[in-house]
């Protein structure tokens, strides 16, 4: 998985959230497993089908990572029932009573939608539930779930007038008069105002206008994070941070505990959690510097342990606000070009900042003004600004319906028309993210539309191009690729059975081609894992058959493999790989030959060649090692392939032998590859 860069905005679309972190997710779930098992043999493993990940889009940033692919696992929430599907627990929770309400499992906090269909898959067995709503009792109770149970559950709500001080009901222990909204914890390490601290942020913002200041807000978690504790101990404690503080901030500290207990100290959560959820704080501690009027310009993440250097980066931070006044300024005096180059200046500023989405009212200025001097984005300058603007607003309409995201995702092709992107990346970048939040609202075939006009912008970024290939293969239902040859004229085309097996339909790619054409299964051995395709060639098209040689192997025969390893991971050429025959086969190796070639999903079905440009086997599969173990590739032997075409292609008349001379590699491949394609497997 790719690593996030700087980007533009501090959080994507909540269309699934991870609970942990907020994060939003959009579950692409694999169609088939990424490797399938030879039968009897488990030492051994298919080299066909490429790994077809579950994939998890965060969409919304502006930088080189928007869409970072993850194997993780995480409970998400969902709607419907899938029978057969993991265990969940399925709330009949009306919106009107999420208002200042939680939700705790297992001690782990959940989100709690605003409104919609609201699921939460667990692992199977006995979960803590504690439920809390403002005016009202607590909740709690353990349910038992079973194995793919979706088991209902309606919160059972008991008001408690003396409850409506708290948002908590009795759960809160604290107490020393505080009044609610003030966010304020009863931790004994929480700093108090009369240190130089408070807790509320319109009163920080009221404070710091009067006083001509800005405001430094520290999220943190008094109680179980050794990090925030170490932050105030050795940094807000000391005299430089005093020092720089009382001639440029406003102070205020907001406590987010991770444990239950912390949480219940908590006078009002409702005012931390919106406060997190305003600034999109997904690192404690994390450290927010903005003006008088409230609006961030610097983001500090984590503590390192060095008390001067964090400082020294503090007072970096405020004066590199100077700049930001400077653009704004020259943007709201300036004209003409200097106004719009001083405006996509501002948005570069925010970007390398990741702050673009705390500016969105301004950015759209902004914008009106990049239509006006370039409307028909000749110069370039016009889709900077859409992209900011786009971006910004896909990040405020998260908490929105589905159909408002795909009126936004609509947007990209309404700008196009008349226009086009001088950027590829960009455009390809912004498809990207308008087809996965079209795959959210179920509109597959608007989103393939999406993929294909990116990929036709030819990104130069491989990560764009791979992660495009990716959605257009999840679109278009492909299960996996392999490869096969041709053996027989009338367009026959030898590959293993398990690249072609189940219910779908297999489709091939012609060699130098981009077309992919059907191709019917004239016949299978499941046993010896040999299939038999064939292909309706297009008129003109010939494809050679390749010769099966019936010589014998030896043990150290030189040897190539020809196949298209990874499907198009790494190009849609294909790919040879030689080496030499390791082992020959016996009963232990499944009548199989060894090779100490490189063999890779993707392999499978394609020829193995001598070096005299004849079929020798067929790549099959590859030996699966311990830690510090080697694996061969392995292939069924050339007497096996022929005895199956020969009982399956009508009338076969084998290509004739190839000449006695020992060739380059290169001469073999050109005399070879015109004859090996690629084979997809497609579910429907």
């Amino acid at each position: 998985s790719a690593a996030p860069s700087s980007s533009g905005v501090r959080a994507g679309i909540e269309t699934t959230n991870d609970p942990a972190t907020g994060i939003p997710l959009i579950d692409v779930p694999a169609s088939a497993s990424s490797i399938s098992r030879r039968p009897g043999k488990a030492s051994t493993r298919s080299a066909s089908r490429k790994p077809i990940p579950k994939v998890w889009w965060f969409v919304g940033g502006v930088g080189a990572a928007l869409v970072l692919l993850t194997i993780i696992g995480v409970a998400v929430f969902s709607s419907g029932d899938t029978p057969g599907g993991p265990a969940a627990l399925v709330f009949n929770w009306p919106a009107a009573e999420r208002t200042d309400a939680s939700l705790l499992i297992d001690g782990e906090s959940v989100k709690v939608p605003a409104s919609g269909d609201m699921a939460v898959e667990l692992q199977p067995g006995d979960h803590r539930l504690l439920l809390r709503r403002r005016g009202y009792d607590q909740i709690e109770v353990v349910v038992s779930l079973g194995e793919s149970e979706r088991r209902p559950f309606k919160p059972q709500w008991k008001e408690n007038p003396l409850a409506q001080a708290s948002p908590f009901g009795n759960a809160f222990q604290g107490g020393g008069g505080l009044q609610p909204g003030a966010g304020i914890s009863s931790a004994p390490a929480m700093p108090s105002a009369s240190q130089g601290w408070l807790q509320n942020f319109d009163e920080a913002k009221a404070a710091a206008a009067q006083q001509n200041r800005d405001i430094l807000i520290a999220f943190v978690a008094m109680q179980g994070s050794q990090g925030s504790q170490r932050l105030q101990e050795e940094v807000f404690y000391s005299g430089d941070f005093r020092n720089l503080a009382q001639s440029q901030f406003v102070l205020v500290m907001i406590d987010l505990p991770i444990t239950e207990q912390g949480y219940n100290q908590l006078e009002d959560p409702a005012h931390n959690a919106w406060l997190r959820n305003q600034f999109s704080i997904r690192t404690i501690p994390t450290v927010v510097i903005c003006d008088a009027q409230g609006l961030p310009y610097a983001f500090e993440e984590r503590y390192s342990g060095n008390a001067d250097q964090y400082v020294n980066n503090l007072q970096q931070l405020v004066d590199s606000k100077q700049e930001r006044d400077r653009l704004l300024e020259q943007i709201r005096t300036g004209s003409g070009e200097t106004r719009l180059t001083a405006a996509l200046a501002a948005v570069k500023w925010l970007e390398n900042r990741n702050i673009l989405q705390f500016y969105g009212k301004t950015i759209r200025q902004w914008t009106a003004l990049g239509q006006e001097l370039d409307p028909q984005n000749e110069k370039g300058q016009l889709e900077v600004l859409f992209e900011a603007d786009w971006l910004v607003r896909l990040v405020e309409a998260r908490d929105k319906a589905p159909q408002q995201i795909a009126r936004l995702a609509a947007e990209l092709g309404q700008w196009k028309q008349g226009r086009r992107f001088q950027n590829p990346d960009r455009a390809a970048r912004l498809h990207l993210i308008a087809a996965v939040l079209l795959l959210e609202t179920e509109n597959r075939d608007l989103a393939a539309t999406y993929v294909d006009e990116g990929l036709a912008y030819n990104p130069n970024d491989p990560g764009l191009r791979d992660e495009l290939q990716e959605v257009a293969g999840y679109l278009s239902g492909e299960l996996g690729t392999g490869t096969g040859f041709v053996v027989a004229a009338g367009g026959y085309v030898l590959t293993n059975q398990h690249v072609i097996e189940g219910p779908g339909k297999v489709m091939v790619r012609l060699p130098g081609t981009a077309d992919k054409i059907p191709a019917e299964v004239v016949a299978s051995d499941g046993r010896r894992d040999m299939a038999l395709l064939r292909v309706p060639l297009p008129a003109g098209t010939t494809l050679k058959p390749l010769s099966i040689s019936a010589a014998e192997v030896g043990r150290g025969a030189s040897v190539a493999a020809f196949g298209y390893p990874l499907g198009d991971e790494f190009g849609a050429g294909l790919k040879l790989t030689t080496g030499v025959v390791s082992g020959l086969p016996d009963k232990s190796n499944e009548q199989m030959m060894l090779l100490d070639c490189r063999i890779n999903p993707g392999n499978s079905g394609g020829p193995l060649c001598n070096a005299r440009g004849a079929v020798i086997g067929m790549v099959t599969a590859k030996s699966v090692g311990g830690i510090g173990v080697d694996s061969y590739g392995m292939a069924l032997p050339a007497a096996d392939l022929t005895e199956f075409v020969k009982q399956n292609v009508p009338g076969y008349q084998p290509p004739p032998e190839t000449g006695q001379d020992v060739l380059g590699w290169d001469e073999v491949d050109q005399q070879v590859s015109p004859s090996v394609l690629t084979v997809f497997k497609y579910e429907r």
